[in-house]
């Protein structure tokens, strides 16, 4: 049987950040993400709000924070990174709960 690599596009997560680190988006099992896609928009209309993203490896217990910087009141910044092996995860907070808007796409990479 031979097995062939396929990326395939995704739009894998969506929601606003809480005041204490969470679990944004987790690679699915038996896949990669060759490229994972985060936008972020401080919805609030005066508030800044300072925002950690954080990266944790599968099956470990500590996160590594891997991005802080402040939004200005409805400022949005993006970024990209890659790869993340299956169940990776992406993990977020903001000074303010339910102000700053998430969303994660990416490409995923699986064995056919």
């Amino acid at each position: 049987m031979k097995y062939e690599s396929r990326l395939v596009a995704t739009e894998p997560a969506q929601g606003q950040l809480g005041a204490t680190e969470a679990t944004l988006y987790t690679v699915p099992a038996l896949a990669r993400a060759a490229r994972v896609r985060v936008v972020l928009n401080n919805s609030h209309a005066t508030n800044s709000n300072t925002v950690s993203i954080y990266y944790r490896r599968y099956g470990e217990t500590t996160s590594r924070r891997i991005g802080y910087f402040v939004l200005a009141a409805g400022e949005t910044a993006a970024g990209e990174l890659g790869p993340l092996a299956a169940g990776d995860m992406l993990r977020g907070m903001a000074t303010n709960a339910a102000n700053v808007d998430y969303l994660i796409t990416c490409d995923q990479e699986s064995d056919v």
